[in-house]
């Protein structure tokens, strides 16, 4: 053993010295001995981080390997063709469902639909034989009542009361009233068809009623079913009228519209003048002979107020259809008035100014001016309007 090796080992064996001195050492020495450990494991170190990270390449790899063939199996699952066509299968099989369904909702319908109509079929027949048979009870009763008025005015002067035969003169025949009620119902159309009709000539009514303030109710001769009354009283509009048909002034009153029995131009002989501030007159005029339609419209002339309007409507025979054909449905029609002639008489009577106003065009002449199939001046001829109005002013305002 040598002697500096001895000296340490004693050194080392001295109480608190020894460990001291030991410890000193070391870290003294531990610098060497890291540098040394650096020196051999930092090699090693370079090369266990190369393996890593060729380990960590390589898996980055396989994950792109396998990412593109999860990619593709999706694609070859989800393929856009396969999804349409498994829509359209499930579109295909909503629509046979809701198309049975709805088949199916229609049936009933139309079995229901089917007994609605039969019922109401059976409720129209019934109705139109119960009317039917009403009709032909009232024709029966006017005509026996035709009769027996007959009977009453051949009696001899001296067999019954003055006052009866003269009043049994003056009754309109019942069997007459009861077909041209029957006729108007049929051909001059509804109470709402009318309604609309009128309906254009309510400014005029209401300028008038504001012309003559003060002044009488306006009056409608020849009211018939009252669709006229119905549309002033609406309006809030005073209004009267005047028709010597009790049958069709049944319907008025039934209506709740004021109306009188009498003969349109008795009545208006009775009225004092200047009194009304418009008068109408709707489809009378061509039932007068034209001597009686002249003192018609003169009587007119004198009841209105100062800036009083005439307001008479009649058919237009400038309508072929009308001139050779409709205006003939009405036994009671005297003959066609054009419009030049009734314009001429106003005029002459002292009416200032005086308006025609045409009404009603067929429905086919739109058509048929639209498609031109026939032309215009043809088209206007047979379908042009079927009616004429006659507004004329009485002077004063």
């Amino acid at each position: 053993m040598s002697l500096l090796l001895k000296f340490k080992i004693g050194i080392a064996r001295v109480p608190f010295l020894g460990p001291f001195i030991r410890q000193t050492y070391q870290l003294a020495t531990a610098p060497l001995a890291l540098a040394r450990s650096a020196r051999t494991e930092l090699p090693r170190l370079g090369n266990d981080l190369s393996d890593v990270a060729e380990r960590l390449t390589r898996v980055e790899y396989e994950l792109r390997d396998l990412k593109a063939m999860i990619d593709s199996e999706i694609r070859s699952v989800i393929d856009p063709r396969i999804i349409d066509q498994r829509f359209a299968e499930l579109r295909a099989h909503a629509d046979a469902s809701v198309q049975t369904s709805v088949g199916q909702t229609v049936q009933r319908l139309d079995l229901r639909m089917q007994g609605l109509e039969q019922r109401t079929a059976e409720v129209m027949d019934r109705g139109d034989h119960e009317w039917g048979a009403s009709r032909r009870s009232y024709t029966e009763l006017a005509h026996r009542l035709s009769l027996l008025l007959e009977d009453v005015r051949k009696l001899p002067a001296g067999s019954s009361r003055p006052e009866l035969q003269e009043k049994m003169a003056g009754t309109p025949d019942p069997l007459l009233t009861t077909f041209y009620a029957t006729f108007e119902d049929r051909f001059r159309g509804s109470r709402e068809d009318i309604r609309e009709r009128v309906s254009v000539f309510l400014p005029e009514a209401q300028e008038a009623v504001k012309i003559a303030a003060g002044a009488g109710p306006i009056v409608d001769l020849g009211c018939g079913r009252g669709e006229w009354l119905e549309v002033l009283s609406r309006a809030g509009i005073r209004c009267l009228g005047v028709d010597n048909n009790e049958a069709q002034l049944a319907s008025a009153r039934a209506h709740g519209l004021p109306v009188l029995n009498a003969d349109a131009l008795a009545w208006l002989k009775e009225q004092p003048p200047a009194s009304v501030p418009m008068i109408s007159a709707f489809h009378l005029i061509e039932h007068l002979p034209f001597p009686v339609l002249t003192e018609f419209a003169s009587e007119v002339m004198r009841v209105l107020t100062p800036g009083g309007l005439a307001l008479f409507e009649t058919p237009n025979p400038e309508s072929l259809l009308v001139g050779a054909f409709s205006f003939h449905l009405d036994p009671t029609h005297i003959k066609p008035l054009p419009p030049e002639l009734t314009t001429c008489l106003m005029e002459v009577l002292g009416f200032t100014p005086v308006t025609i106003r045409p009404l009603h065009p067929h429905p086919w002449r739109d058509r048929y001016l639209r498609e031109k199939s026939l032309p215009p001046d043809v088209a206007r001829l047979l379908f042009g309007p079927r009616d004429y109005a006659v507004l004329a002013r009485k002077p004063g305002v």
